[in-house]
């Protein structure tokens, strides 16, 4: 699942992802983000929608929002 400003952003099914290189956060070959990423976590277990509420509204301060 994909989350942006705590709310779903998508969410694409699958029993384990290996990644071919490394990660890229904000763009990928031939895309450049435009834009500002605050911060990214990655976890290794699908949180709870009240979960990711949680953590968005007690960050959310740090970045203005």
């Amino acid at each position: 699942r994909a989350y942006y400003d705590g709310n779903t952003g998508g969410t694409r099914a699958f029993s384990s992802y290996t990644l071919p290189g490394n990660l890229v956060i904000g763009g990928r070959s031939g895309y450049n983000w435009d834009g500002q990423i605050a911060a990214v976590t990655v976890y290794s277990a699908a949180l709870t929608h009240a979960q990711i509420k949680q953590i968005y509204n007690a960050q959310k301060s740090r970045f203005g929002l």
